[in-house]
């Protein structure tokens, strides 16, 4: 009976990026099919390819890299409309002044990585090396090379920085709507082909609770409601900035979908555009 009654295991990222939206599916629907799993966007990507996850926001690169093996939820994302400011790029120098980079590269993340590598080889011409690693923030220290942060490090460090002065920081989706003027679309909402075959009756139940949680969460952030869980060590000045900054949609963004898909091939990240495949509901 398309998998009614069974559990579905939906994938969560423990990030104030999603803060929002899960905190509404939580407080708003009764979840009690779904087991929740937390881990960075790399985890939950290999999560995915193993088959040991239902649905998760996954990296935008990964469906790109397994089009026939994920359906994506369609009218929702996390999108940055212009700045995000929790992808960042932290330099001691300037990197516009540089001709040869090399970056120390988060090994969390794996859509921030292809569009750090577009940013600064297709559009900025640089001769570009990224050296992953398990803590780019201590080793840029010791190396003095610029680190991608993702997350809420990223956003730690950043306001760390503000008191105290000592890198420069480049939004990476700032940098994106310059060369682009277009939103840059992080993650979608990915399910696995085998898992909507397995789980249909369940997975539909959980995509309506989700995208009715989009649209409360929408309304959380507009009226700055009170009782959103945040960090104590992050202002709510810049809490209510960096969720305004966020689309959680996705309708205009696939334009921006599209062109990191294009200028990914061209950098040699996937071999070819992937066909959108979206999750065929009524």
């Amino acid at each position: 009976m398309e998998g009614e009654g069974r559990t579905i295991v939906v994938g969560e990222i423990p990030y104030l990026n999603t803060l929002p939206i899960f905190t509404a599916l939580k407080r708003h629907f009764p979840l009690e099919y779904a087991e929740f799993v937390q881990g960075h966007p790399a985890e939950l990507n290999r999560s995915l390819r193993e088959g040991l996850i239902d649905i998760t926001p996954g990296s935008s690169i990964e469906f790109a890299r397994h089009p026939e093996k994920y359906f994506i939820v369609p009218d929702i994302s996390i999108s940055s409309r212009i700045r995000v400011k929790s992808v960042l790029l932290f330099s001691p120098y300037p990197v516009e002044e540089e001709k040869r980079l090399e970056v120390l590269s988060t090994n969390r993340s794996a859509t921030s990585v292809v569009l750090l590598k577009i940013l600064l080889t297709a559009f900025l011409g640089k001769d570009l090396t990224i050296i992953p690693s398990d803590n780019p923030w201590e080793e840029s220290r010791s190396r003095n090379f610029p680190a991608l942060l993702i997350g809420d490090e990223a956003i730690r460090r950043f306001l760390e920085n503000e008191k105290s002065p000592s890198q420069k920081v480049y939004d990476l989706g700032e940098m994106w709507h310059k060369h682009t003027g277009l939103p840059f679309v992080f993650a979608l909402w990915i399910i696995p082909t085998h898992s909507w075959e397995e789980k249909k009756r369940p997975l539909k139940k959980f995509v309506r609770a989700l995208l009715d949680a989009k649209k409360i969460s929408e309304q959380m952030i507009r009226y700055r409601d009170s009782r959103m869980p945040s960090p104590e060590n992050i202002p709510l000045s810049f809490l209510h900035d960096y969720w305004s900054n966020l689309s959680y949609n996705l309708g205009e963004e696939l334009e921006g979908l599209r062109m990191f898909y294009r200028l990914a091939r061209d950098v040699g990240e996937i071999p070819s555009l992937p066909e959108l495949r979206f999750l065929p509901l009524p």
